[in-house]
């Protein structure tokens, strides 16, 4: 029977670490398979000058493009600051937990804009609404991850040195 339960023990063992072991092999694949954004990343730093203020004036197409390209760089402004907090948190687990919120509030803001742009009876004009949504949310996000930043690492003098930046 104590045989038995060891060979029990023992198989619970492995299918846990094979359970880890395929784990991280999930992320490194993830992280192989987008090097270009990794390299985007920090080949092109960018400010919020950046990011393109898109014109009322512009036709469906080109604004929609304009947007969409405000929504990339607004979303790429976020992932910088995300950045910066991650290398300044030491503490494991609340660099867990702060990843966990990052991506309940990044699925918060794509669910949310997605509702908003169903909501228009025109399709198009659906899409724009839904990219001025993403461009807003994004740019709220980054302003609050900001003051974080300053607020929880680099003190008081950090507001000016950001918004120096910028």
């Amino acid at each position: 029977m104590q045989r038995h339960m060891q060979n029990i023990s023992f198989l619970a063992i492995v299918a846990v670490l094979l359970g880890c072991a395929f784990f991280f092999s999930q992320q490194t694949k993830l992280e192989e398979q987008n090097p270009e954004k990794e390299v985007d990343t920090i080949a092109a730093p960018v400010t919020l000058d950046d990011v393109p203020a898109c014109s009322v004036e512009l036709e469906g197409d080109e604004s929609l493009a304009c947007l969409i390209e405000s929504v990339e760089t607004s979303e790429r402004l976020v992932e910088s600051m995300v950045d910066q907090i991650l290398a300044e948190e030491t503490d494991t687990e609340r660099r867990i937990s702060f990843r966990k919120v990052q991506f309940s509030w990044e699925e918060s803001r794509n669910t949310e804009c997605a509702y908003v742009g169903e909501m228009d009876s025109d399709k198009d004009l659906g899409e724009i609404e839904e990219a001025v949504c993403l461009r807003d949310r994004n740019l709220e996000r980054y302003e609050q991850l900001k003051g974080y930043l300053c607020e929880w690492y680099q003190g008081d003098s950090c507001q000016d040195n950001l918004s120096a930046d910028d």
